[in-house]
């Protein structure tokens, strides 16, 4: 069938469908040995021993964050989505921590120029992880842990010694109820210091 537009509910196919237009399957549907689809949309699949050729498989578009004092970062718009941010100043505040294992990062593409932190939603809320921060842009690194109770990342401190410059990459994983894992990767400037606190 070419050029076909086919919605099913709960309907089977026992094989032998070809279609070469666009192409929507939702529902319960089987689709048979000898089945083609070509650039079909197909929503929450289960797929058994299925054998997929040549799948363009496209990423989720990042989130812009260009200016503001305050970013909430939220389930629903940004989990396992890259927030980039070219604002040089903002408070950031991570959901709270369920265990949902979702990731949130953050990527930098402009140098903090001003008190900028990311926090916990709640005093319940604490970070475990590791930044690595490089010396001056040199290839020497300073690493630092966060220690118990630690709540709060610091992208400024004194002239970027907590890191914050352009490119920077900062994740969270909810890996526990309460519990955040977190990444960071950053140049830094100054006399490199933690970029970990509690100040929740």
């Amino acid at each position: 069938m070419a050029d076909t537009h086919i919605e099913q509910y709960g309907w089977s196919f026992l094989g032998g469908l070809t279609s070469t237009g666009p192409t929507v399957i939702s529902g319960t549907t089987t689709l048979g040995t000898g089945t083609t689809l070509t650039t079909p949309t197909i929503t929450n699949p289960t797929v058994t021993t299925g054998t997929f050729s040549n799948p363009a498989i496209t990423g989720v578009a990042p989130v812009a964050f260009t200016s503001g004092t305050s970013l909430a970062l939220t389930q629903a718009l940004h989990a396992n989505r890259v927030v980039y941010v070219t604002d040089v100043a903002a408070a950031y505040t991570l959901p709270a921590a369920t265990g949902t294992g979702d990731l949130y990062t953050i990527v930098l593409g402009a140098t903090q120029t001003a008190a900028s932190t990311i926090k916990v939603a709640s005093s319940a809320d604490t970070m475990i992880g590791n930044a690595t921060l490089y010396q001056d842009g040199g290839a020497s690194v300073n690493g630092f842990s966060a220690v118990a109770g630690d709540d709060t990342v610091d992208l400024l401190g004194t002239s970027n010694s907590t890191g914050g410059m352009l490119g920077a990459l900062y994740q969270f994983r909810d890996v526990a109820a309460t519990l955040w894992h977190v990444n960071i990767v950053s140049d830094a400037g100054g006399t490199e210091a933690t970029p970990f606190s509690a100040t929740v």
